[in-house]
């Protein structure tokens, strides 16, 4: 799909190879639709998705490395991303309840975005961040497995989106937190890296979670189940500590740090 102007693919319900957009063409789905290669999202394009389902069986690429939109405006039918999500300088956007399940997601290059007020997106395997990702987006259901910030990669949650990590967090780059819940809820999981600190302003391990990172703050509210602190860590807790279990003995030396106002030291017991 080439040229410019608004085109709606009414009538066309199968793409059996690849599917690229360029120019400045705007597509929009008019029915149920599976594209059996590739969805390639180009500079100055936008693909829509209306309220149908989607199947793409091969790579999902939105962005040319500057520009590229891939947004969901309809409420019904799954979309389902078989092959990898990669944004090379695009946007990911979704303004209605619909439910989108993606295999994996890679940021690879540019400067892109993840925005909308709603939407519930799974991510069954790797999410990787090579690049810079803003998200915008402020509300929804965002379920990852690993999460992997690199060396070369940006997460900006400008829009204090909340978070569900079910894998492990591994921080190299940039990682700016926002003040959404990060819930991680796998057993005998990892906050990782090789930053020296991070910063995370509401964190809630429900499942059983092993920070490694030397210095860790939570900022706001510290909440869930167990997290366990390796050797020589720090934690930094500047506000509320309801976690059900907090182990700082297990890999003694720990230290635990309240710096906030007027709070409620946690009965435990910590190491020394």
């Amino acid at each position: 799909v080439s040229g410019a102007g608004a085109k709606t693919l009414t009538s066309l319900t199968t793409v059996n190879g690849n599917l690229t957009l360029s120019g400045t063409a705007a597509a929009t789905t008019g029915a149920n639709f599976t594209i059996g290669g590739n969805l390639i999202i180009g500079n100055g394009t936008t693909f829509s998705v209306g309220a149908f389902t989607l199947g793409v069986t091969g790579t999902t690429t939105i962005g040319g490395g500057t520009s590229g939109t891939l947004a969901i405006t309809g409420v019904a039918g799954i979309k389902t991303f078989t092959g990898d999500v990669s944004m090379n300088g695009g946007t990911l956007s979704c303004s209605v309840a619909s439910t989108q399940n993606l295999t994996t997601l890679s940021i690879t290059g540019g400067t892109n975005t993840i925005s909308g007020s709603n939407g519930t997106f799974t991510i069954s395997g790797l999410t990787n961040v090579n690049a810079i990702v803003n998200i915008t987006a402020t509300g929804g259901t965002k379920t990852f497995t690993d999460l992997t910030i690199t060396s070369l990669g940006t997460w900006n949650n400008s829009g204090n989106m909340a978070a569900t990590i079910n894998g492990n967090l591994t921080i190299n780059g940039i990682f700016t937190s926002g003040t959404g819940v990060y819930t991680m809820a796998g057993t005998g999981k990892t906050i990782s890296g090789t930053v020296a600190s991070v910063t995370i302003a509401k964190l809630s391990p429900t499942g059983t979670i092993t920070n490694q990172i030397p210095s860790l703050t939570i900022s706001t509210a510290l909440a869930g189940t167990s997290l366990t602190l390796s050797s020589n860590n720090i934690l930094y807790i500047g506000g509320t500590n309801t976690v059900t279990t907090l182990n700082a003995t297990t890999n003694a030396p720990t230290t635990v740090v309240y710096n906030g106002a007027a709070q409620t030291v946690k009965a435990t017991t910590y190491s020394y």
